[in-house]
């Protein structure tokens, strides 16, 4: 089951992609980045299929 706000973890902190959200942040308000969220590319790419299909 897909859901559209995944648990990450990184560095021992976990945190929920807000896919939903991702679309309403100014690019003003990244910072530089700290790290790599690479390895959970497919888990956040489903995570933006079901945001914007539901299934």
């Amino acid at each position: 089951m897909h859901d559209s706000t995944p648990l990450i973890e990184y560095e021992d902190e976990q945190y929920i992609l807000l896919t939903p959200q991702i679309a309403s942040i100014p690019s003003k308000l990244l910072k530089s980045p700290i790290g790599s969220i690479e390895s959970l590319r497919d888990d956040i790419i489903a995570a933006i299929n079901f945001a914007i299909t539901g299934i």
